[in-house]
């Protein structure tokens, strides 16, 4: 029965002595042996990455007797003092002006006598320059001017750890301004470019888990944008009919509308039986362009460089011509002849036809709206076009009495130029 007791009272004893042992677990960051007391430790030391910085924050401790923290690096030659009576939940420290290498830190407590803590340790490294020079670049891979003031720019794939970009342009107004580019967008589109001014790209970074924004250098672009020039659609074409315009109707009966049927085997013949000279109609297109070049397609085989083949000619252009017929509100954007590769006789006749004139004019009769002595400003916004067909070769310098009954023959009109909306751009674009 003893040797029993014993037993019980040895289960006992082991017993209080293990929950002793728990107790002293718990406070073994609190008592050193010899009884004396120290500061709880730091609990969770994090170390955020910065640029050329690091930024360091820990929790406050419950142990009311801390009032101070002592942060060391570089070996403990460096160190930092943190008041821990003011802070409410957590310390937050940043050291700026730092090398992009491993820095390892140390942090004690302390408690109004001097008595520190147990060592919290933790290690991080800033990022930099070598950063910087290790990441991809989010590019431009093509731009173009999509209307006279809106800018299109095509941008390379997602890199790691973009933020975003920034494009720097001068708008249509004179302004400096910067476009924000997501990282994942592959376009971006500038509303109010003005083209031919330098524009400026830039990335700006940040790692995971980093304190801040690192923007990389900008790259300068300095050459103009291509302007996008397309066959403009021919579908809202619509006859004026102004007072002094050429009938619909003219030679033999022929529709003008022939011009715009995306149709060169049919063909308009001017009006019979008048003076063909100054022969002129008004088209209104249905949107506003800036014209870059027009192409003319005549009766094939017939009139090449001869005959009723429209040899000079002036184009007009305007967004609110007067509806009297007059010239009022048009503007002379284009006068010309037509190119023969060969060139002309000296008397202005055209002489010899080669196989390159043949080909000339039939596949490739092409007029370009550019600035001369005549025409200041050909890249006006137009939405009504005026052709003024003024010889044929067969009238070329003769009388009008001469010309009496000639007609002008033509099979097909073409215009290519740029849009000055994006909305009307992207109705007939595709």
């Amino acid at each position: 029965m003893k040797k029993a007791l014993y037993i019980v009272f040895a289960g006992i004893l082991a017993a209080c002595l293990f929950s002793c042992m728990k107790q002293d677990d718990i406070y073994k960051d609190f008592v050193v042996p010899g009884g004396l007391k120290y500061p709880q430790k730091v609990d969770t030391l994090i170390v955020r990455r910065g640029y050329n910085k690091l930024e360091l924050c820990w929790p406050k401790t419950i142990d009311p007797s801390v009032v101070k923290a002592r942060l060391f690096w570089n070996g403990g030659l460096d160190s930092l003092d943190v008041d821990m009576t003011s802070v409410e939940d957590t310390a937050r420290v940043i050291l700026d002006n730092l090398e992009e290498t491993a820095y390892s830190f140390q942090i004690y407590t302390y408690d109004a006598h001097g008595n520190r803590s147990v060592v919290t340790e933790q290690t991080g490294i800033p990022y930099g320059d070598k950063y910087l020079t290790s990441k991809s670049l989010k590019e431009i891979t093509s731009a173009a001017m999509l209307t006279t003031t809106c800018a299109n720019f095509n941008l390379s794939s997602t890199v790691a750890d973009l933020q975003y970009c920034e494009i720097s342009y001068t708008s249509t107004s004179g302004e400096e301004k910067t476009v924000i580019v997501e990282p994942g967008a592959k376009s971006v589109q500038i509303m109010d470019f003005k083209n031919g001014e330098p524009y400026r790209i830039r990335c700006v970074y940040k790692p995971d888990r980093g304190v801040d924004e690192i923007p990389g250098e900008w790259v300068e672009y300095t050459a103009p944008l291509e302007i996008e020039v397309i066959d403009l659609p021919k579908n809202t074409w619509q006859y004026c009919g102004l007072p002094g315009d050429t009938p619909r109707y003219g030679g033999w009966s022929l529709d003008l509308y022939a011009l715009w049927n995306n149709n060169t085997g049919d063909i308009w013949a001017s009006p019979q039986w008048v003076y063909p000279r100054n022969t002129r109609f008004s088209i209104d297109l249905g949107y506003t362009v800036t014209l870059s070049e027009m192409q003319i397609w005549h009766r094939v085989p017939y009139e090449t460089y001869d005959g009723s083949g429209l040899r000079n000619f002036q184009v007009w252009g305007g967004t609110t011509p007067n509806v009297d017929g007059s010239f009022d509100g048009w503007t002379l954007i284009g006068e010309f002849q037509a190119p023969k590769p060969s060139g002309y006789l000296p008397d202005g006749t055209p002489g010899p036809v080669t196989a390159e004139d043949n080909d000339y004019w039939i596949n490739h009769n092409v007029y370009k709206f550019v600035p001369n002595d005549k025409v200041t400003d050909p890249k006006i916004p137009v939405r009504y076009f005026r052709m003024v067909l003024q010889e044929m070769f067969s009238t070329y310098g003769k009388t009008e009495e001469e010309s009496f009954n000639q007609v002008f023959v033509l099979a097909e009109i073409t215009l290519r130029g740029t849009f000055t909306s994006l909305e009307e751009r992207n109705k007939f674009v595709h």
